[in-house]
């Protein structure tokens, strides 16, 4: 741990790169590409994808003979925002998430979509159909009761409660999450082969906390274990760690309240009879400090664990 402290982890366009964001100008997404060669160790591993106007031969980016990076301003003009995502691409099994590119789109701006009768009346569809899948979304399962008056009550009644939904949230709500999400990942690594062995990127983490679905669908050996849902663990461990931090915890009680979870029967490994939340927070701790090795920091969760259950 210590060496890791002196010598952190390169971060990767897949583990750490935002999915998308978007910029105004061109000056902006230059810049923004740049940082990015240099943040991201391997960024420049994959080809920067745009549109092309094959009637003019011209590609929306390209870098010139001099290594520089050249937009083309009809492609990309004023009117216009520029957005830079990561696509991705799932396979099959253990680490199966993979990287395809990344895209740079020209994007229509807010005002230009309301200021166009077609493009107002599909951002309203869109709208639409977003809100329709916030406020029916725990009654999907195919356990749920519509008539039960406890599930009813969770029903979304207020703004809040549809921008502060699973797949909504600003960067504040996030924030201890970005801040957090390797270490409890690392910490949870240590006290759960079967976890460890996932080696779940930062999207498949959320994913897997903030839906029981698609935990039970992808990771149904991390969603069931004799300890419960090892995301609903992680759940948990992240709340403490943001209340004691002073971070918005508001994320977590809501993914924790909303995630519908529903077990199902599958073979728990063989290191979960260890686990426990005061194991976990131990773990984080050696991990965060850099204090302690590895084997150093695994004795000391199996210490607490074996204290809790005494």
């Amino acid at each position: 741990m210590a060496d890791e402290a002196k010598n952190p982890k390169a971060k990767t366009v897949l583990d750490d790169m935002p999915s998308r964001r978007i910029v105004s100008t061109i000056e902006a997404a230059t810049a923004l590409i740049i940082s990015d060669l240099s943040t991201y160790s391997d960024f420049g591993n994959y080809d920067l994808v745009s549109p092309i106007d094959l009637k003019r031969g011209v590609q929306g980016v390209s870098v010139d003979d001099e290594g520089s990076i050249v937009f083309d301003s009809e492609i990309f003009s004023d009117d216009m925002d520029i957005m830079i995502a990561v696509l991705t691409q799932r396979g099959e099994g253990t680490g199966s998430s993979t990287v395809k590119g990344i895209v740079v789109s020209p994007v229509p701006t807010r005002e230009s979509i309301l200021a166009d009768a077609v493009g107002s009346a599909w951002l309203d569809k869109m709208l639409g159909t977003e809100l329709n899948r916030i406020a029916v979304r725990i009654l999907r399962d195919k356990d749920a009761d519509i008539k039960d008056e406890t599930l009813l009550d969770q029903l979304p009644k207020t703004l809040a409660d549809y921008v502060t939904s699973n797949r909504g949230g600003s960067s504040t709500l996030l924030e201890a999450f970005e801040e957090n999400w390797k270490v409890i990942k690392t910490a949870l690594g240590k006290l759960s082969k079967a976890w460890k062995l996932r080696n779940l990127s930062k999207k498949e983490f959320k994913n897997g906390m903030s839906s029981s679905a698609y935990a039970s669908q992808w990771y149904p050996e991390l969603e069931t274990t004799k300890k419960g849902s090892l995301f609903v663990f992680a759940l948990q461990a992240f709340a403490n760690t943001a209340k004691e931090a002073g971070k918005d915890a508001t994320i977590f009680a809501r993914w924790l309240e909303t995630r519908n979870e529903h077990l199902i029967d599958s073979d728990d490994a063989d290191d979960e009879d260890d686990l426990s939340l005061d194991a976990l927070t131990a773990a984080m701790v050696a991990g965060a400090a850099g204090e302690a090795t590895e084997e150093t920091a695994t004795d000391e969760a199996e210490a607490e664990a074996t204290d809790t259950e005494a």
